[in-house]
């Protein structure tokens, strides 16, 4: 899609459009988006965010990003409610101005198109707590109250109409004026997030039925006393100009230059010649290798990206081995190999299975290991296969959620997977379920188990409730003790779940129960098929995705090893899903603390390896460069067993043809490849060690059962940030072969080893001083670490001080022997044991990686990389802040110009050679170095004589 601009958006853009990043301003700056969310900022730290929300009975939340493009080309600020919420439909308008150098009037009207029952609608803002604590907020002209230091058992701090709210910050007091009495409720949210709130509601808080063309507005002027620069959204087009330089790309890897990888050892041919992968407590094994731990690190292909003729999978897969990767994972792969007939989506195409057997059995060779999904898109007809002729509709999505509950389902499940695992492929003369090359299975893609699957609509409801109902009575005998047991005399003999915020706690807690039954009955009954019916040795996990609660990690303790995903600027879409415009935050998770796969890492079970079969720093997200060294630390810090990126391609044309960018495809975009170089030195090599402290949550499976309140589904704390120092993980019942430093027992049953760390909120804030004082008293850090936990966003430094990440500086710092470098804006120093980076006047990420395995200052031969931005030409976006994005652009590719000063420590040498390295490694134009009384130093720019440069090789003799 492609949005159509009016002569006024044509001009402007001509005018102001060619810009990059949005421009960095000294002192306060508001700003809004076209959804109507937004942000201010001093000297480029957050003061506080806002964004229009509303509340359902039953507290079901909602948002308006649903952008109204047409009134957004006509310069208005319109969203809606959420197309995936399809029973309600609101609208929100913003219409904010600067009245004077000192403040900003917002006025915002919300209005309703179809009858929903609300609780309250909303402009909501959100202070991150180390903003506010020290200070305190007044409401009119009341006593000044300050902000808890720690989580009140009473999260709702004030609420009143009110005609100025004054908000004490760090930065100085944020004054709110009304222009009549508002009804303004003011939260601590740190149950959930390390911020206080407030919602700005015209119409209160309370079940209201708004109907058909009711509105409410306010208008609210808001100063920090100090002068402010306002910014509306502008259509930003990026173009080659001063700022955006045009990048030559050439797809392949040159064999024996600095960016052919397959001489680092990362695989040993072919694959499967050590046995069947193992796993043994926290790592995999070969079963002839024992004792010697496994990782993988690869990437997904999807579609037809797998399925190619032998010429071009010959050429995939050397070009794979010379990339670095040891394991692939075939992903979105049914619809290209099965037959299409009219009532039959199991069985699978000669033709098409001849191309993928060919690919596979070169990936062997190569020894590239190989991992899959039982199910992850393929279009089953429910009408013929499923439902006897009965049309059911429904998503390909939604096939996951009736294995559970409808055994034709189950049986479509086994048919697809005995036709593929029981393939014989030619080239192997193997069937899948026989190749150890085939290392990993994983039976549902992303079908992880939720409360919510209970409260589903339509047939799959229908089968859901009626499982739910036979389970009560083979629980209880009686529907009669069922209502005794829940104290609910009046309920019928068949019932229909109960909205959460309505169900006692002890049908809440079979709610849980019964989810966990079905799902796990699923998973166990699967693996009984693979195991004994198909003979496949393969090792196997399900639910890859979300799922935090400890009932959902009872489940996981079934499993071989515990699988997940994480992505970084995921896009959303506002209008149709997978469309134009989307949306992405394109935010520094630098700046803001949270670093892609902190979430995840909390999933993990100690005792059995963890790995992240997808992930991404995805397009068009300006920091996506900053993504390998971070993963690649993560990965080794908290010692997982596998980490593969999404995806290497979504279809064959980018494998072979350069291509623009997309959201994930690596083979389209030059800078992510870049990036995974220090993915592999990090976690592949070892540059990067685990770290030596661990902390886990512990409880029984009977946790659920136990609780005395209704039970956490969530086990993410807001001290998430200790994942770059600790490894974090559960553990499950009372035996286990692993020992963390600290537990966290969440019950009386649970396991107590190490230091025992005891809280009535172990997620929430108070926690944190909690934990950082017994972490202190253990000495886990060095007493010079610049780790900070009270800081929020919390400072981070591993522990053996090779990962620093600096939020309020935006700053990263690698410092391993051989790997080392890191991120900063413009301006900044990033001093390292081996080298020191000056970042002149573009924010990037720069760092050298040895390629002969000498560290830094004895290497004769280093990669040098220096990432800023890269885009495609005439790349269309909504803001200057690059949030929404229109339009995709055209070749060719854009680097954002940028320079560097790089110098090594370096030992005695005789000769030294730079050269500007093309994407597959061909070296190019020659740079000057120049010797220092410790080494060399070399100046990179991005803008070189023959186009955009990112890589370098050094050569010294």
């Amino acid at each position: 899609m492609k949005v159509k601009l009016n002569l006024f958006w044509m001009v402007f853009i001509m005018v102001m459009g060619m810009a990059g990043a949005a421009s960095h301003c000294d002192g306060f700056e508001f700003r809004v988006t076209n959804d109507g969310s937004g942000r201010v900022r001093h000297d480029g730290d957050l003061v506080f965010s806002f964004q229009p929300n509303y509340f359902l009975t039953g507290w079901r939340g909602g948002d308006f990003r649903r952008i109204d493009i047409e009134r957004m080309m006509a310069g208005e600020i319109v969203s809606h409610s959420s197309a995936s919420a399809k029973d309600v439909d609101f609208t929100v308008r913003l219409d904010p101005s600067q009245l004077d150098e000192k403040t900003v009037s917002v006025r915002c009207g919300f209005s309703c198109a179809k009858e929903a029952n609300v609780v309250t609608m909303y402009l909501g803002f959100s202070f991150p707590t180390a903003n506010l604590i020290g200070y305190s907020f007044q409401y009119d002209d009341d006593e000044s109250v300050p902000f808890p230091a720690t989580l009140p058992e009473n999260i709702h701090l004030a609420s009143r109409p009110v005609s100025r709210l004054t908000m004490g910050t760090k930065f100085g007091p944020m004054v709110f004026r009304f222009k009549k009495p508002t009804p303004v409720l003011l939260q601590d949210s740190r149950r959930w997030s390390d911020t206080f709130h407030f919602r700005i509601a015209p119409e209160g808080e309370g079940d209201k039925v708004w109907t058909p063309g009711m509105t409410s507005e306010f208008e609210v002027e808001f100063s920090p006393g100090a002068p402010i620069s306002f910014h509306r959204p502008q259509l930003t087009r990026l173009e080659a100009n001063e700022e955006w330089v045009p990048l030559e790309v050439v797809l392949g890897v040159e064999a024996g230059s600095a960016l052919d990888f397959s001489t680092l050892g990362f695989t040993d041919g072919p694959a499967g010649k050590h046995g069947w992968l193992k796993a043994r407590g926290d790592h995999f094994e070969f079963e002839k290798l024992p004792g010697v731990p496994q990782r993988f690190y690869g990437v997904n292909f999807v579609g037809n990206g797998q399925v190619n003729p032998k010429p071009q999978s010959l050429e995939l897969a050397e070009r794979l081995h010379r990339l670095g990767y040891n394991s692939v994972r075939f992903h979105h792969h049914e619809n290209d190999l099965i037959k299409k007939e009219p009532n039959c989506t199991t069985n699978l195409d000669p033709v098409r299975m001849d191309m993928f057997d060919y690919f596979f059995s070169e990936l062997k060779k190569r020894g590239i290991y190989c991992t899959t999904d039982m199910y992850v898109s393929r279009y089953v007809k429910y009408k013929e296969e499923l439902f006897d002729g009965e049309d059911v509709g429904g998503s390909w999505g939604d096939f996951k959620y009736y294995i559970p509950v409808h055994k034709p389902a189950m049986d479509n499940w086994k048919a697809f997977t005995r036709n593929f695992l029981s393939h014989r492929n030619p080239y192997t003369g193997m069937t899948y379920a026989e190749d150890p090359c085939m290392a990993m299975i994983s039976m549902i893609n992303e079908g992880t188990a939720h409360l919510g699957v209970l409260m589903s609509k339509g047939k799959m409801g229908e089968l859901w409730q009626k499982a739910w109902n036979e389970w009560l009575i083979a629980k209880y005998g009686t529907w009669e003790k069922r209502n005794e047991a829940w104290g609910t005399p009046t309920y019928p003999e068949v019932v229909e779940p109960t909205p959460e915020d309505k169900r006692t706690l002890r049908e809440h807690k079979d709610v849980i129960a019964f989810t966990e039954d079905k799902f796990k009955s699923m998973f166990l009954e699967m693996r009984r098929f693979i195991r004994e019916e198909l003979g496949c040795k393969a090792l196997l996990t399900d639910m890859n995705y979300g799922g935090y609660a400890p009932w959902i990690q009872n489940i996981r303790s079934e499993y071989d090893y515990v699988d997940h995903h994480f992505y970084v600027d995921h896009p959303s879409f506002p209008v149709k899903n997978w469309s134009l415009p989307s949306r992405c935050p394109n935010e520094s998770v630098i700046r803001r603390g949270t670093i892609g796969g902190t979430w995840s890492a909390f999933s993990r079970l100690y005792g059995k390896p963890f790995t992240i079969t997808e992930y991404n720093y995805s397009g068009p997200g300006r920091y996506r460069g900053i993504g390998g060294i971070l993963t690649g630390c993560l990965g080794s810090i908290q010692d997982w067993s596998g980490l593969w990126r999404f995806a290497y391609s979504h279809g064959n044309w980018g494998e072979f043809n350069v291509a623009v960018t997309n959201y994930f495809d690596l083979c389209r975009d030059p800078l992510n490849q870049v990036a995974e170089r220090a993915s592999l030195m990090l976690y592949m090599r070892g540059d990067m060690g685990p770290s030596p402290r661990s902390i886990a949550f512990t409880y029984t499976p009977g946790y659920t059962e136990a609780s005395k309140k209704k039970p956490s589904e969530n086990m993410y704390p807001v001290w998430n940030g200790i994942v770059t120092m600790a490894k974090v993980g559960s553990i499950v019942g009372k035996s286990t072969n692993y020992s963390p430093g600290i537990t966290i027992p969440l019950e009386a049953g649970a396991v107590r080893s190490g230091a025992v760390f005891e809280s009535d909120d172990p997620f929430g804030s108070k926690s944190m001083g909690e934990l950082s004082s017994l972490i202190g008293k253990l000495g886990w850090f060095p007493s010079d670490t610049l780790a900070d936990m009270s800081k929020s966003p919390m400072v981070q430094q591993s522990v053996d001080k090779q990962l620093t990440l600096v939020p309020e500086r935006d700053l990263m710092v690698l410092d391993t022997s051989r790997t080392a470098g890191g991120f900063g804006p413009a301006g900044e120093v990033i001093k390292t044991g081996r080298l020191t980076v000056e970042i002149l006047d573009t924010d990037a990420t720069v760092w050298a990686s040895s390629l002969d395995g000498k560290p830094l200052e004895d290497s004769n031969r280093i990669l040098l990389n220096h990432l800023t931005d890269l885009v495609n030409s005439g790349m269309l976006f909504a803001e200057a802040e690059r949030q929404l994005l229109l339009d995709w652009g055209k070749l060719p590719h854009l680097v954002r110009s940028g320079r560097a000063k790089v110098e090594f420590k370096h030992k005695a040498f005789e000769s030294i050679q730079a050269w500007n390295l093309r994407s597959d490694g061909k070296r190019l134009e020659e740079l000057p170095v120049v010797r220092t009384k410790d080494g060399f130093a070399i100046d990179v720019s991005v803008r070189g004589p023959n186009g955009g440069r990112m890589m370098y090789e050094i050569v010294i003799r």
